[in-house]
């Protein structure tokens, strides 16, 4: 009879630990999901997590903070509020500290639509697509055929949802799919129109990725020439913020290919004489491409479209600030790479080696060079190292350069600092 209650108590301890690991889990997961702490519990709360622990044919849990206070369902419930939703893949109750296994999390916003769009495009397709047997095959097709559904939904009609527009890609299915979903009799010229031209523009981006950085800047011209196509097509009217959102994709793919073309481990590297010129060509070449995309933004939203009286674009000239930083960012690392070229230039052999400056791309090196779009204090911080580390180089310079600049007019003082 001892060893029966012993047992007992046992067992109910070690029960009751494992349901307030669990129940610590939800709240946890819940407050860092929502960026709360300390959210407080009510007893209708516990007692759908304590029926969801414990019973195994309740297999979801629902969780939703209302004024900093956790409020839990077994039962779905569609709310303006974003959720996380736990779920057990099959009826079983959860027993040991390994509960955690049992236990599945996906979260949901106010859209439920969206949300499934974009759990199937980004996870479910890519994992399902793999297979190429008939039935892989026929379940492709079927998430392909219910994405470009989802996708239409999404979308809206009157409100246009740019989250499902993520590529140029999705923008071409958007206009096929609308296109194909049409009566045949009754089929809108205007979205056949833009499918056309955005397949144009998709191709077009596809060459990039295979192309040398002066015909990706052509590309580039020639991509905009497209878009001026689609802001002119009489037959519909193209949004500004669809636009807006176009131009940012395009943009995010361009600098995307320029990375590529400028690997990290080749920047930093320390040429001499051709390889030299051509890291310098490069940084050029790449600083054109940008350069003629960001121009394109401005031209075609500042000078074309406002004049355009069937069509005209009535907000501020678009600058896409994301390649603006890029730009930026570029231009550092060429203005970085002149000052080494200059320092090869100017010093003899030994002196290079005595100021080491073969050393001096060394603070660049073990960083990510291409966060640009906000703050970033390892670049910042391997600037004033590359900085200090030139000063001696630069003093070295100066002192050679004194006795040749006296007398000498400003014209010479460039072909001195050239040669």
């Amino acid at each position: 009879m001892l060893n029966s209650r012993l047992y007992y108590v046992i067992k109910t301890r070690k029960n009751n630990f494992v349901m307030d690991s669990f129940r610590e889990f939800v709240v946890t997961t819940t407050e860092n999901y929502h960026n709360k702490k300390n959210l407080q519990i009510n007893a209708a709360a516990d007692e759908a997590l304590s029926n969801f622990f414990h019973h195994s044919e309740i297999l979801l849990l629902q969780s939703f903070v209302k004024n900093n206070t956790l409020v839990l369902y077994t039962t779905i419930k569609f709310d303006e509020d974003k959720s996380i939703i736990f779920y057990k893949s099959s009826a079983l109750e959860l027993k040991g500290e390994n509960f955690i296994n049992n236990i599945n999390l996906v979260t949901l916003t106010n859209n439920a639509t969206e949300t499934l769009y974009q759990i199937l495009k980004q996870i479910y397709t890519p994992l399902l697509a793999t297979g190429n047997d008939l039935l892989s095959n026929k379940i492709q097709k079927n998430l392909f055929d219910l994405e470009s559904n989802l996708r239409i939904i999404t979308h809206g009609k009157d409100r246009e949802n740019m989250n499902v527009i993520l590529s140029i890609e999705d923008e071409v299915e958007y206009w096929k799919s609308i296109t194909e979903k049409q009566n045949v009799h009754k089929r809108d010229s205007a979205s056949s129109a833009l499918y056309d031209i955005f397949q144009d523009i998709s191709e077009e981006l596809r060459l990039m990725e295979t192309s040398p950085l002066q015909e990706v800047r052509e590309i580039a011209e020639n991509v905009g020439g497209l878009l001026d196509d689609v802001w002119r097509l009489n037959s519909v009217s193209y949004s500004e913020d669809r636009m807006i959102h176009v131009f940012n994709i395009i943009g995010h793919r361009l600098c995307s290919i320029i990375q590529k073309h400028l690997p990290v481990s080749e920047i930093w590297k320390v040429y001499e004489g051709m390889e030299e010129n051509e890291i310098l060509t490069l940084l050029s070449d790449s600083l054109s491409v940008i350069r003629t995309w960001i121009g394109a933004c401005k031209s075609l939203t500042e000078t074309y479209w406002p004049n355009y009286a069937l069509h005209a674009w009535n907000g501020k000239p678009f600058l896409p600030n994301f390649c603006l930083n890029f730009e930026k960012r570029l231009k550092e690392i060429q203005e970085i790479r002149l000052t080494y070229c200059q320092l090869n230039k100017l010093l003899s052999a030994e002196e290079k080696m005595e100021l080491k400056i073969k050393y001096l791309f060394e603070p660049f090196e073990t960083i990510n060079i291409w966060i640009y779009n906000g703050p970033n204090q390892a670049w910042d911080a391997a600037i004033s190292k590359f900085a200090a580390n030139l000063r001696p180089a630069e003093m070295k310079i100066a002192e050679k350069l004194k006795p040749r600049l006296h007398n000498t007019s400003t014209k010479q003082v460039h072909s001195i600092v050239d040669k």
